[in-house]
């Protein structure tokens, strides 16, 4: 008999026959990569199953194995999406995406005099001050007049902006696309050098964040500060844009907007060519640990990192994990706070190892992240 369950019996002579056709024989998947081992009268079962088994797409029609199936429907060009401009609801084929936001009433589109950018559909509603500046021919304290007007006028309720500092900061206001692209129309026309941006516990509407992103891309922009502005995945990727525009900044702060997975990937490609960075904080976010690799593989490009806060990110374990591997290039960092984050004594133990070799370190935040008394002993003697 074969194993314990086969009750067949039959002569020494045959049972190498008998074994190529017993339905409780362990055979070996036929998918190329999998390693299963199933009886033969399950191999049917686990062939409709088996992840390295090839599929079909029903929407392009290409062959590949079943496991790769989600994240080819992320790129597969036959896909129907939803046009990635705020406020739009057409739904198109991937593939025609381009072709459809060159013509889209929602794409950003620059005015050729004063270089303010705005959705098309508001072309033409568009007053263009660099046009009132010239039919006007008027001085530089008529225009200050004009644009204390527009302030009364067009943004109601939000506190005097100082037009000739170089730090632009807006707080605890509900944010609207055509107040906030006066904003951008009066910063453009004024010439105004910003090298810090704030906006905090502002209510943002889609389309401010879409005026937001050509903030984002002044070259003499350094500080940038959007905190508890609920910007999500979908504003996280708009700001991304902005911010593969120009890698002068020195410090970002993306704290409290519910920013997950998919935001955070975006960002990570964006940040990963600002390589002056000295201070990063992306906490209260729940980026998740997909989320963390992708930025941790960013950060450790950037060799001047001082300061990183990644509390309350939801990285677990794993994603302490990826921290500590980045944190082998990120030599000058002094300041590293993972609080509120599940870590565990795994991950601990992941940060300790690097922390015993790392020298420039001065603050280090671990509360809340159930490191136990063991990871806590990890940590003391890594930091010594």
């Amino acid at each position: 008999p074969y194993g314990e369950r086969c009750v067949v019996r039959i002569e020494r002579r045959s049972m190498k026959e008998h074994l190529e056709q017993c339905d409780l024989a362990n055979i070996g998947c036929a998918n190329d990569g999998c390693r299963e081992y199933v009886s033969r009268k399950d191999s049917v079962g686990h062939a409709s199953i088996c992840m390295f088994g090839e599929v079909i797409c029903d929407r392009c029609a290409i062959v590949l194995e079943k496991r790769s199936l989600r994240s080819h429907l992320k790129s597969c060009p036959k896909m129907v999406i939803e046009c990635t401009n705020g406020g739009c609801v057409a739904k198109i084929l991937r593939e025609n995406l381009s072709d459809h936001i060159t013509s889209c009433v929602y794409s950003s589109i620059d005015c050729s005099r004063c270089k303010t950018s705005f959705i098309r559909r508001h072309e033409s509603s568009h007053d263009c001050i660099a046009s009132l500046r010239l039919k006007h021919q008027l001085s530089q304290l008529e225009l200050h007049d004009i644009f204390g007007l527009l302030m009364r006028c067009a943004l109601p309720g939000i506190p005097p902006i100082d037009w000739t500092s170089s730090t632009v900061a807006i707080s605890s206001v509900d944010l609207d696309g055509k107040q906030l692209g006066t904003i951008v129309e009066i910063l453009n026309c004024r010439n105004t050098t910003m090298e810090r941006l704030s906006v905090s516990n502002v209510k943002l509407t889609s389309h401010a964040v879409s005026l937001l992103s050509t903030l984002v891309r002044w070259k003499e922009l350094q500080d940038l500060r959007i905190s508890d502005a609920k910007l999500g995945d979908n504003g996280a990727q708009q700001l991304a844009v902005g911010l593969r525009q120009h890698s002068n900044l020195r410090r970002v702060d993306f704290s409290r907007n519910c920013i997950g997975e998919e935001g955070a990937q975006e960002l990570a490609t964006a940040l990963e060519q600002h390589r002056n960075l000295d201070e990063i904080c992306l906490s209260h976010n729940p980026i998740g640990v997909n989320g963390i690799r992708a930025l941790a593989k960013a950060f450790q490009h950037n060799h001047l990192l001082a300061q990183l806060d990644l509390s309350y990110t939801d990285m677990g374990a794993e994603g302490a994990q990826e921290i500590a591997t980045a944190l082998g290039q990120l030599n000058s960092l002094r300041c590293l706070y993972l609080r509120g984050n599940a870590i565990g004594v795994n991950g601990t133990q992941s940060l300790a190892k690097v922390l015993q070799s790392h020298q420039a370190l001065e603050q280090l935040d671990l509360s809340y992240t159930n490191l136990g008394e063991e990871g806590a002993q990890e940590i003391a003697t890594a930091l010594g």
